[in-house]
């Protein structure tokens, strides 16, 4: 699959992790640890979608989009099953949001 056909495959992928941002985001301010852990797991199960919408595709780039998915579902599965705090989540999710602001600055 050629790059502009897999981001045309992302789309939707990436649509839900933007709304995912912005429910994200709203708890830095106003923290709650189960609405933070769901927040966590929507970005865990889109990152393994998305991450296997590109697998097998063979392409340097694609297998870099790859690994960046599976790194930030592993971040999100990992703060999402340990104990959440405020602190916690923040961490997760500023980590969370480097990644896929590094992913769009390489690929945008």
């Amino acid at each position: 699959m050629c790059m502009p056909a897999l981001a045309l495959s992302l789309k939707g992928i990436m649509k839900q992790m933007s709304g995912n941002t912005s429910s994200g985001k709203a708890l830095l301010s106003d923290f709650n640890a189960a609405t933070a852990k769901a927040v966590l797991k929507r970005y865990a199960a889109d990152a393994r979608s998305a991450g296997s919408v590109a697998t097998g595709k063979g392409a340097a780039q694609t297998r870099d989009l790859v690994e960046r998915f599976d790194k930030m579902a592993t971040t999100a599965d990992a703060a999402a099953q340990g104990t959440l705090d405020e602190a916690a989540y923040r961490k997760a999710f500023l980590s969370i949001a480097a990644d896929c602001k590094s992913c769009h600055s390489a690929y945008k």
